[in-house]
């Protein structure tokens, strides 16, 4: 799924960051499953994260939601 991606960006002239803007993650309410990915874009291996901001929410890897708090 990710080669197309990367395929159909590169097609349209753009390029997946795999350095700083695109992270990856996985959410599943089991708790003893595997919760390491390895996700490859053009030899780059993408980060994977345990938590994400999504519209002032924290998502969790177990899919728990968390307002945000604020700064100052």
């Amino acid at each position: 799924m990710m080669d197309r991606l990367n395929k159909t960006t590169t097609e349209y002239g753009m390029k997946i960051n795999t350095k700083k803007k695109t992270k990856v993650k996985k959410i599943s309410i089991l708790v003893k499953e595997e919760k390491n990915m390895k996700i490859i874009v053009d030899g780059e291996e993408i980060e994977q994260v345990n938590k994400f901001c999504y519209l002032g929410m924290l998502i969790s890897d177990d899919a728990r939601c968390h307002k945000k708090p604020r700064k100052g």
